[in-house]
């Protein structure tokens, strides 16, 4: 990719006129959550059980 096909006025054309990217893919926003909530569920995890060694 050359840098001026990155150029800004490029990338607002791009977006005026519709063109979207094919490498972006839309997101999966309820499985989003539910990886998020699960990190979350075991780092706390994680934490209680650094805490309950000492």
């Amino acid at each position: 990719m050359c840098a001026a096909s990155a150029s800004p006025d490029n990338l607002v054309f791009h977006m005026k006129n519709e063109m979207r990217n094919i490498k972006y893919k839309p997101v999966d926003y309820q499985q989003l959550r539910a990886l998020t909530e699960a990190k979350k569920l075991a780092s706390a995890s994680a934490k209680l059980k650094k805490l309950s060694t000492k």
